[in-house]
């Protein structure tokens, strides 16, 4: 009577049986109350959240950065990519919505095409987000990327000091060793303006071809002094923010790669531009400079040499 009580799918066979165990029990039989069968269910498929992944890169010769960030959902990946900088915030940025698989691709292409490092969210996020913010310009896709990952996680690493375990004092030494960031394999160069390098190298030239030079000394006096203005002139306020914080990125990376002398010379150059030395005491920004004006100003004496070869009179 139980297991009919039970099992039966019928509703009236379930109203007979439940009314025959009554009168059952009113005269004293022992009728086991029946128990319902459990219901399985499937249950449903937790997914183990992704924490973004955050790709940045080394600066180009205006201090910008290149960056991708990622944002998982259940079904969809957010890309965030473009250029970032504390000298104008951003630029170049876009970001798409797509599957994992192309999400995959997306990284494997940064990684091995554009050289970008995998950094911790809490510090890639830090670095980001202080270029938009020092620069006044924060793209609309990064408030969008923010509620993703949370309201938390950008606020967190805002608080974060990445640099927390690198040199706080400036070491003069370590920033006159200037060799490891003028390495070619990292392509790291302080860009010259056009403006500034124009009038640079019209002084440039006309220093060398003068003849009212008393000696070779004074010459080279006198292009110095036409580079040393020209790099005191390229630190602008602008370039001055944006790259001395992509130099600390620059640093924080190189640890992560295991460069530790291009770590210590990049992060004693940004210790030196954020103090307000002037560009001509940066031996970063003096070097670069001198490199840019001395290939431009041999060009230029090429072609005035080879104009004077074709006609002798032309130059007088």
């Amino acid at each position: 009577m139980g297991s009919a009580l039970a099992e039966a799918s019928d509703k009236d066979v379930r109203k007979f049986a439940a009314a025959a165990a009554h009168r059952l029990r009113s005269t004293g039989v022992d009728v086991p109350t029946p128990v319902a069968p459990t219901q399985w269910t499937l249950a449903t498929e937790v997914k183990e959240a992704q924490p973004p992944v955050t790709l940045l890169g080394y600066p180009d010769p205006e201090g910008w950065f290149p960056f991708m960030v990622m944002s998982f959902g259940a079904e969809e990946t957010v890309a965030f990519a473009g250029l970032a900088g504390a000298g104008f915030g951003q630029k170049d940025c876009y970001h798409s919505h797509v599957g994992r698989s192309d999400a995959k691709k997306l990284v494997y292409d940064a990684r091995r095409g554009h050289d970008l490092h995998e950094l911790p969210p809490h510090v890639a996020l830090h670095f980001l987000d202080r270029a938009f913010d020092e620069g006044g310009n924060r793209p609309h896709e990064w408030a969008h990327f923010a509620d993703l990952v949370g309201p938390g996680v950008i606020t967190s690493a805002r608080l974060l000091d990445p640099m927390r375990d690198h040199a706080q004092a400036l070491d003069e030494a370590a920033l006159r060793n200037v060799e490891p960031l003028l390495d070619r394999r990292h392509q790291l160069l302080f860009g010259l303006t056009e403006e500034v390098g124009a009038a640079a190298v019209g002084e440039l030239v006309g220093a060398l071809q003068s003849a009212l030079e008393l000696n070779d000394d004074t010459r080279a006096a006198r292009l110095k002094s036409v580079l040393d203005a020209a790099a005191d002139q390229a630190l602008t306020e602008e370039s001055r923010r944006a790259w001395a914080l992509a130099l600390d990125l620059t640093a924080r990376i190189a640890v992560d790669r295991g460069d530790g002398d291009l770590a210590l010379s990049a992060r004693h150059t940004a210790l030196a531009i954020r103090a307000g030395k002037a560009g001509h005491e940066v031996p970063f920004v003096r070097a670069s400079v001198e490199r840019q004006l001395a290939h431009v100003t041999e060009a230029v004496q090429r072609g005035l040499k080879s104009r004077q070869d074709a006609d002798p009179g032309s130059l007088a």
